[in-house]
């Protein structure tokens, strides 16, 4: 082999070398690119899993929320229902508490002329007034009235509720000495044992009205008349003095 062919086959050798070289750092360089890849797969499919996860709290803290939601929104509509209710009831409390009853008395006893000043027995209608909001309880015996003002402060069910109540002790103004002037009025009499008849009233007071008008009767002409339902009598009240039995 002469010099010329040596250079040669030295020069295809190196470049033999060369191209050896530069496929192993290909195949390394793929072997990494290939890594690389797969790494990257594996942490998208990661976060992907992640996102997923996150996803599905967010969900489930969304409908916990709205679950609460509804819940609030039931609750206070019972609450308003109940607030409602409390405040009928209470205006059916300071309703009874702050109503007075109007009696109306009769004098049953005797009326003579020149009524000489005596003493009489009478006895108290107490009336105590009473305030939106309170009530006046009346015990047979006054140890258990000083036993519930003594604990003063009470919790009382009522239906499904409880009120707090607080119980104080009451002054009641009473007297001790009454004054009275007695008069036999001149236009008015009294009609009295009258019998429970299936009548009505109206009727019953048109019949006498028309019995003590006349003058036959020894009547006069009536101005006004008044019917007692505690007692059933009659008041009548004629237009002039003298007018009368």
């Amino acid at each position: 082999m002469t010099g010329c062919g040596q250079e040669k086959h030295l020069a295809l050798s190196e470049d033999i070398n060369k191209l050896e070289q530069k496929k192993r750092e290909t195949v390394i360089l793929a072997q990494q690119f290939e890594e690389r890849a797969e790494k990257q797969e594996k942490n998208l499919v990661a976060k992907e899993w992640s996102l997923r996860n996150q996803d599905e709290r967010f969900m489930e803290k969304i409908r916990s929320m709205q679950e609460e939601n509804q819940k609030l929104k039931t609750r206070e509509h019972n609450m308003k229902e109940d607030i409602c209710f409390l405040k009928k009831e209470t205006e059916k409390l300071e309703a009874i508490c702050s109503s007075g009853v109007e009696r109306k008395m009769v004098f049953k006893g005797k009326l003579i002329d020149n009524f000489p000043r005596c003493g009489i027995n009478a006895k108290h209608q107490i009336r105590y007034p009473v305030k939106g909001g309170t009530a006046l309880i009346v015990f047979e015996e006054a140890s258990v009235a000083a036993n519930i003002i003594r604990k003063r402060h009470h919790r009382v069910p009522i239906e499904e509720c409880y009120i707090n109540v607080k119980a104080e002790p009451v002054d009641l103004v009473v007297l001790d000495e009454l004054s009275m002037d007695m008069n036999r009025s001149p236009r008015k009499i009294l009609v009295s044992n009258l019998p429970a008849a299936a009548e009505s009233e109206e009727t019953l007071l048109d019949k006498l009205e028309l019995f003590f008008s006349k003058s036959r009767n020894g009547g006069g002409e009536v101005e006004n008349r008044e019917f007692l339902e505690d007692s059933r009598s009659v008041i009548l009240t004629f237009a002039k003095e003298g007018g009368r039995l």
